[in-house]
């Protein structure tokens, strides 16, 4: 026998569908009422506009930077505070006779090869059957 599912009232939505019965008087949001709106801005928490008292200070002539005047210039190279430029004192060493690098001469170059030092040439050896005969007799 097949079971057939009635809900247990009539005229009720089935079950998973929102139940329209919980919008009464007890849970709807506030509407403003003369207790809860915002304030709106009256004569007593107006943002404060500028006026005679509180504008900012525009520059007058007590407040102004100081703009550069006789007394407070950068000071400018003058004959006494010139960079100091090579004079015959101090001047960098220039080479002279006594210190030079040494240069190559007789003395100190560097070792050529010579007829015995060639490294492409191999001593010829001599004939393996004199060199037998030599150990032989010794």
């Amino acid at each position: 026998m097949v079971k057939i599912f009635f809900p247990k009232k009539l005229g009720q939505p089935a079950a998973g569908t929102r139940q329209p019965g919980n919008q009464g008087p007890g849970n709807q949001r506030q509407t403003p009422g003369p207790g809860n709106q915002r304030q709106t801005p009256g004569p007593g928490n107006q943002r404060q506009t500028p006026g005679p008292g509180n504008q900012r200070q525009t520059p007058g002539p007590g407040n102004q930077r100081q703009t550069p005047g006789p007394g407070n210039q950068r000071q400018t190279p003058g004959p006494g505070n010139q960079k100091q430029t090579p004079g015959p004192g101090n001047q960098r060493q220039t080479p002279g006779p006594g210190n030079q690098r040494q240069t190559p001469g007789p003395g100190n170059q560097r070792q050529t090869p010579g007829p015995g030092a060639d490294p492409g040439t191999r001593q010829p050896e001599a004939d393996p059957g004199t060199r037998h005969m030599i150990n032989n007799m010794l």
